[in-house]
């Protein structure tokens, strides 16, 4: 008989694994180590030196500063904001870079001992400046006729050098006085530097309405435009002017302003 033949195909024996009833909970571990506050305060007077020098403070803990780290320091009076340079872990001393900050007390001020010093953070840009506003009193009477005009007395001057960058805005208020427009005819404000090389600067319409002998406000003409100056001083004023004055009455600016903010 022959025994050498593949023994019977029996499948394998499958390990089903079931867990146990769960144990006690273990005994709680040890506390951690508390943190290090983030603060500190100074144990010497501080003299805060010119923006972007540096100087030495003695402190309490420097355990929680790193070098690159910006630092506010103040002892309620006077305070200013540094950079960390260096620090000397004993005796806890730190170098600082002053940063002149906005707000900042001047530099060679005295920050008394035991100041507070904390984490600062980095400044951010300087929002837009209103550089200057010359505008006419109201209750003017100035007539609008076909060749332009400056609105009243509105004058602004860009005090600095060539090459800077500003948005301007002029508004000029309108009324008219016993007129008639037998069409609509276009009020025109232009903004126009009258120095160092005369130019506009952008210019905007309105539309009459077709009215007789009326008088009442007729509202207001504005324009916003970029200017970059062509030099020292430049001087800016809103021009206005009609393409054809009222056949009766007038048409009046009777308020005008002009304004510059400052981008660059």
């Amino acid at each position: 008989m022959n025994t050498t033949g593949n023994p019977c195909p029996c499948p394998p024996n499958e390990v089903v694994q079931v867990p146990g009833v769960q144990g006690q909970p273990g005994t709680p571990g040890a506390a951690g180590t508390n943190g290090v506050n983030a603060y500190t305060v100074t144990t010497a007077n501080l003299t805060i030196p010119a923006t972007n020098s540096t100087t030495t403070i003695a402190v309490a803990n420097v355990s929680w500063m790193a070098v690159g780290q910006f630092l506010f320091i103040s002892d309620g009076t006077n305070l200013a904001h540094f950079q960390v340079t260096a620090i000397q872990v004993s005796p806890p001393v730190v170098t600082i870079k002053a940063l002149g900050n906005n707000g900042d007390s001047a530099a060679t001020t005295v920050i008394n001992s035991g100041a507070s010093v904390s984490p600062g953070g980095v400044q951010g840009s300087n929002g837009f400046t209103v550089l200057g506003t010359n505008s006419a009193a109201t209750g003017g009477s100035q007539a609008v006729s076909a060749t332009p005009a400056q609105a009243l007395a509105a004058t602004l001057t860009l005090a600095g050098s060539a090459g800077k960058t500003y948005m301007l805005f002029a508004r000029v208020r309108l009324d008219m006085v016993g007129a008639t427009f037998a069409a609509q005819r276009n009020v025109t404000l232009t903004l126009r530097r009258t120095n160092n090389t005369a130019a506009n600067n952008g210019s905007t319409s309105i539309g009459t309405p077709i009215v007789t002998t009326v008088t009442y406000g007729m509202g207001e003409i504005t324009i916003m435009a970029p200017y970059t100056t062509a030099g020292v001083s430049d001087t800016l004023q809103p021009f206005i002017s009609i393409d054809v004055v009222p056949s009766a009455g007038q048409l009046n600016v009777v308020e005008a302003s002009i304004t510059a903010i400052e981008l660059t």
